[in-house]
């Protein structure tokens, strides 16, 4: 059973309000603090979203006898590449939400947020989720293109191909797009319409998890990942001018600047 050590100096000391409020902060010794809400019980452990006050994980163990505890410990070391003696909890150890104090030289706090750029399949279920719902098909959207490029970008051996930068975009974009079909799924009354929504939403999430920065440094990546042939529709190629348009046509689509 992992039991919280004491805490090196009192917390509310080693950290400025705005540091107190973030889900990831740094504290005057150096230590990393992790502000962690945690929802037992899952299928598998992975972070669901990391926001900015609080990272949402899903811990594959039941709240029983600090099995859950344990199993966030074990997760946070395999995701982080930590020793179990680099991690602490600093509070919460016996609720929801907790505070996991990391304490090493092996790690910054801007590679924190990589943990989430792991394959996470199981956020993909959402797309047979919304097609027992519209009955679309094979070549609807839900299975067809969504779940299809989400199983692809959640394999590890594709992730594995990108940067940490273009590993967390594949995180960030995962997420998105994955909460919008759900949405989309909640007011849209055909498939066409789900089609429509979908497409538009993958401008706005592509966007907000910053691809016109990455794609300047992932082309390879990317090249080696998509199925061309997905955007021959006309909705796929307007999906792509809108992303031209914001990124700018010589930003990060110059075929040679490899």
């Amino acid at each position: 059973m992992v039991k919280p050590k004491k805490p090196i100096g009192t917390t509310a000391q080693n950290i400025d309000k705005k540091a107190a409020e973030s889900a990831i902060f740094a504290d005057s010794e150096g230590r990393i603090g992790l502000r962690i809400h945690a929802k037992p019980g899952a299928k598998k452990s992975c972070v669901v979203a990391i926001g900015e006050s609080e990272i949402d994980v899903s811990i594959g163990a039941a709240p029983r006898e600090g099995a859950a505890n344990e199993e966030l410990i074990s997760y946070l070391m395999a995701a982080l590449g930590l020793r179990k003696n680099e991690l602490q909890f600093d509070k919460g150890a016996k609720s929801r939400s907790k505070v996991v104090l990391i304490e090493t030289k092996r790690l910054t706090i801007d590679e924190v947020p990589l943990i989430s750029a792991t394959a996470q399949p199981e956020l993909c279920d959402a797309y047979e989720t919304v097609e027992r719902k519209f009955n679309c098909g094979p070549r609807g959207y839900p299975l067809h293109f969504g779940l299809r490029n989400c199983l692809v970008f959640n394999n590890q051996t594709i992730i594995d191909k990108f940067t940490p930068k273009g590993r967390e975009f594949v995180g960030c974009s995962t997420r998105c797009l994955v909460k919008s079909i759900l949405n989309i799924s909640e007011f849209s009354t055909s498939c066409a319409q789900v089609q429509e929504e979908a497409f538009k939403s993958h401008v706005d999430c592509y966007l907000n998890c910053d691809f016109c920065d990455v794609c300047k440094t992932e082309k390879l990546a990317f090249l080696k990942s998509y199925d061309w042939t997905d955007f021959l529709s006309f909705a796929a190629l307007q999906q792509v001018f809108a992303i031209v348009r914001k990124c700018g046509v010589f930003g990060c689509f110059r075929v040679f600047d490899f």
